[in-house]
């Protein structure tokens, strides 16, 4: 049986996969460090680079802050449970100890405090971290719609090349 019988036809018009965006390719273009340089020496593709590893690095900068804030929180709640039985503890069996008792209701007092705070820390820093995601959502959603209008534009110039080329 002929397998080839599919891939014949009358006009096989532009091909599928060209080689068009390969004819500006440098195999001998080097990769420059965009950190060295200033921002106005940059191109636009290394601008564009540089801007969306900083908004990442900043993403990730904020993750790790927010697990420390969570790291803390949880220290802290381990912290106040053990201070909350020894209070229970010294009420039940030792009567009230009015010196020792204050020292150990101030440091409840202060662990809840600092708890209050470290949810109020955790829940902004998930707001602005939220913030980000969003913003490089739309900075990513618009490059695409750029790169896919530039891909559209070469796909017509590959069509129009070839119907030229194939007129000739």
């Amino acid at each position: 049986m002929d397998f080839n019988i599919l891939n014949k036809t009358a006009d096989p018009g532009p091909p599928m996969v060209d080689n068009f965006t390969l004819l500006y390719y440098d195999s001998e273009d080097k990769i420059v460090d965009c950190e060295e340089r200033g921002t106005s020496e940059l191109t636009e593709e290394e601008a564009y680079r540089k801007d969306l590893k900083r908004r990442l690095d900043d993403v990730a900068k904020l993750r790790d802050e927010i697990i420390n804030k969570n790291q803390a929180r949880y220290s802290t709640e381990q912290k106040l449970k053990i201070q909350l039985n020894d209070s229970r503890n010294q009420t039940k069996h030792f009567g009230v100890l009015s010196s020792n008792q204050s020292a150990l209701m101030q440091a409840i007092d202060s662990n809840y405090k600092r708890l209050k705070l470290l949810y109020e820390k955790i829940y902004h820093l998930h707001l602005e971290l939220q913030k980000r995601y969003i913003s490089l959502s739309e900075k990513l959603e618009r490059r695409s719609e750029e790169l896919l209008e530039m891909h559209k534009s070469a796909r017509l110039a590959s069509t129009a090349l070839y119907e030229h080329k194939k007129n000739k």
